[in-house]
């Protein structure tokens, strides 16, 4: 980009659901950004609690020159809400900010910079995990930790994540994105993906101009029992019930990720080749990983168990 030519508008968009412990700073995190043309999209699920409240009090009176756009869905959307945001949003990059995360004051800029020099579809990055003990009931505070560690970078081409899944050092935090990636493949479903983003969107991404991986810390990823994965996912403290979910999920993802595979074909994104050598690669993921879930499954039947699915708040 030359000297006097405007930066791209970037939106950096944080959807919300029942974080008012959290949201006051994650907010003042993307208030803070150093990149200039930005967009600031912070959009409420419809929280039951006191969420929304904190957002419209943390902006009162802000006057900085950041671009603000405040949303409250009426509905909880859940994995459809970054549907809505894609609607709401406008920048040609989305940096997906989850409300209990601070993101540091250079993300933006950094995620920018990588994107202009590689043209990838999508950018990852390290991040640094801690967990708030008043939140979680740790009798200690535990030590902040790198979430990845790695002196190579990894490798996230097309068939490495057929073959091993989500791409390596992957976090759903952590993304930002290219229009194209929604304006080519369309919402996410939420039948196919209930839950998490961090398996799709970077697959989409590798059938396009790829993934980028900045292995760097960018942002504070807070842990702690309200976190979707652990009420969806990690919910159960039997070890089996926990396997049946995580592989479960596995399983559900990769058969998106072959859905998504044949879209692309149709649409002439990848040679014949290609797709033969991908969904060769997904179809064996998928057999194994249906072993692996019905072995558990059988198991939890055996001991006269099953996964009781309730409504999850």
């Amino acid at each position: 980009m030359k000297s006097n030519e405007k930066p791209p508008l970037v939106t950096i968009a944080l959807p919300a659901f029942r974080q008012e412990s959290y949201i006051g700073q994650a907010i003042d995190s993307l208030l803070n950004q150093t990149y200039s043309n930005l967009e600031i999209l912070i959009s409420d699920d419809a929280s039951p609690d006191g969420t929304f409240d904190i957002i419209k009090e943390r902006l009162q009176g802000y006057d900085g020159n950041h671009k603000v756009i405040v949303n409250r869905n009426t509905n909880n959307l859940g994995i459809s809400h970054y549907n809505k945001i894609m609607a709401l949003s406008s920048g040609e990059l989305v940096v997906i900010a989850h409300g209990d995360d601070i993101s540091m004051p250079e993300r933006v800029a950094t995620i920018v910079s990588t994107w202009q020099e590689t043209g990838a579809s999508l950018i990852a990055s390290n991040a640094i995990h801690f967990i708030d003990p008043a939140i979680t009931n740790q009798e200690e505070a535990t030590k902040p930790w790198r979430m990845f560690d790695s002196d190579i970078l990894p490798d996230n081409s097309l068939l490495s994540q057929a073959k091993n899944g989500r791409g390596k050092n992957i976090a759903g935090a952590t993304l930002a994105w290219t229009r194209d990636v929604f304006d080519i493949f369309g919402d996410i479903d939420p039948n196919r993906s209930a839950v998490t983003t961090d398996w799709i969107l970077p697959f989409r991404a590798a059938l396009l101009n790829g993934v980028h991986y900045i292995d760097h810390p960018l942002l504070n990823i807070r842990q702690h029992h309200g976190q979707k994965f652990r009420r969806w996912i990690a919910f159960s403290e039997n070890e089996d019930a926990y396997a049946e979910s995580f592989f479960g999920n596995h399983l559900m993802q990769r058969h998106y990720m072959l859905d998504t595979l044949g879209l692309a074909a149709k649409k002439s994104l990848i040679s014949k080749d290609v797709y033969k050598q991908a969904s060769s690669l997904l179809v064996q993921a998928i057999i194994l990983n249906m072993d692996k879930w019905s072995n558990i499954r059988n198991r939890l039947l055996n001991q006269n168990m099953r996964p009781v699915w309730t409504p999850i708040e």
